[in-house]
């Protein structure tokens, strides 16, 4: 019975376990602040209209507004979730990552064309600024055997 040897150690080899490692620290860590920063973000609107549009400004179709709150609670305790087992997943980093990317997106498309208050321009930073991390997490993962 053959059993697979592990690879010699050495410098790159302790390198890429390094490397590994960081990553999944990271992941885990994004996973917490995303998915806390969501489930927040889309607590508010379902527990106080009034507040949030006194923040936010006044909002037309408030059932729209609910349903994507509703969607970043989903989002936000998946990535919780994630967290918490520590499971480093493609799957949940890319979920976290689109959807910074989408949300960043929107935020900025509708404060330019005026639809949205500029306060989302803070939104838009902080989802910015969380793919970045989401990027360095990916190009930072073992690509190799």
């Amino acid at each position: 019975m053959n059993t697979p040897s592990a690879p010699p150690p050495g410098p790159s080899h302790g390198r890429t376990f390094l490397a590994d490692r960081l990553a999944a620290v990271s992941f885990t860590t994004l996973c917490w602040v995303q998915g806390v920063y969501f489930l927040l973000c889309g607590l508010w609107p379902i527990l106080s209209m009034d507040t949030f549009e006194h923040v936010t400004g006044p909002k037309i179709d408030v059932w729209l507004v609910k349903m994507i709150a509703a969607m970043e609670i989903v989002v936000g305790a998946i990535l919780i979730e994630a967290a918490v087992r520590r499971r480093v997943v493609l799957e949940v980093g890319l979920l976290a990552a689109a959807t910074c990317s989408v949300m960043a997106v929107l935020d900025v498309t509708y404060v330019v064309r005026h639809v949205i208050s500029p306060v989302y321009l803070g939104d838009a930073m902080i989802e910015l600024l969380l793919l970045l991390g989401w990027a360095r997490v990916a190009l930072h993962r073992k690509t190799g055997p």
